[in-house]
C-alpha cells in the first residue's frame, strides 16, 4: 500500500521548512594530493600548451557531493585551480581586445577537452565543478559552460550568464561595447552568445538547432 506521508515524531521545530542550501560562501580548502594536467589548443593558426593543477582531495570530495542547482557550480571554485589555470591563460589573453580574448577562451574550452555525455560516462547526470573538468577525461556542455564562465569573469572581468535550452547549456557574455552576433538583453544589459561546446564557434554564434529556441537565464 502506498503511503502519502509518514511521521516519526510529534515535535515541531522552527525553520524546518527552509530550503537546504549547498552554496559555498568561501573556497573549499582541500589542497592536498595536487595533480597536473597538460592541455593543448589552437587559435588563429597558433598552438598553445598549458599545464593546470587541481587537488585530488577536492575532486574526491566532490564525488560524494549532492547534485545541486547550476548556480552553485557557477559560483564555486578552489584557489588551487584558479591560481594555476589563470596563471597559464593570463599571458595568452593579455593585450587582446575583449572579443578576441573571449574567442581564445572559447577555443580553449571547446577543444582542449574531450566530449562525452554524462550518461555515456557515468550512466547518470553529473554536473562538474571546474576542478572536475580538469580531473575527468571527458566533459559535456554544462561542465564547459561553468569552466568558461569562471575563466571569463576572472581573467577579463566580464559578466557571464548561463543559457539553459531544453537539453543544452551554453553561456552569454556582457561586453563593454557592442559586438556582432546573436544577443539578447537581460536586466538591461546586452549579452552575446558564447557557446563553449559549439566546436570552433566564435562569439555570437548559436548552434543551428537552438537558433530559434527558447531558453532560461542562469544568473
Amino acid at each position: 500500500k502506498n503511503l502519502e506521508s509518514i511521521f516519526t515524531y510529534k515535535g515541531r521545530y522552527p525553520n524546518t521548512t527552509n530550503v537546504l542550501s549547498f552554496e559555498f560562501e568561501q573556497p573549499i580548502k582541500l589542497l592536498g594530493n595536487i595533480q597536473k594536467r597538460n592541455l593543448s589548443f589552437n587559435y588563429a593558426r597558433k598552438s598553445y600548451d598549458i599545464t593546470a593543477s587541481y587537488s585530488r582531495d577536492l575532486t574526491d570530495f566532490y564525488q560524494s557531493f549532492p547534485q545541486s542547482d547550476y548556480i552553485i557550480y557557477f559560483k564555486t571554485t578552489s584557489r588551487q585551480t584558479s591560481d594555476s589555470l589563470l596563471k597559464e591563460l593570463k599571458p595568452i589573453v593579455e593585450n587582446k581586445t575583449e572579443l578576441e580574448a573571449v574567442n581564445i577562451l572559447l577555443r580553449f574550452v571547446q577543444t582542449a577537452f574531450k566530449y562525452k555525455t554524462d550518461y555515456n560516462q557515468f550512466a547518470y547526470e553529473k554536473v562538474f565543478f571546474p576542478e572536475e573538468t580538469l580531473f575527468y577525461k571527458y566533459s559535456d556542455c554544462e561542465d564547459r559552460s561553468i569552466l568558461f564562465s569562471f575563466l571569463v569573469e576572472e581573467l577579463l572581468d566580464l559578466n557571464v550568464v548561463g543559457i539553459k535550452f531544453s537539453n543544452h547549456l551554453a553561456t552569454a557574455v556582457a561586453f563593454s561595447s557592442q559586438v556582432k552576433g546573436d544577443s539578447f538583453k537581460y536586466n538591461g544589459i546586452r549579452y552575446t552568445m558564447s557557446d563553449p561546446t559549439y566546436i570552433n564557434a566564435n562569439v555570437g554564434m548559436t548552434m543551428p538547432k537552438y537558433k530559434n529556441s527558447t531558453f532560461k537565464i542562469i544568473p
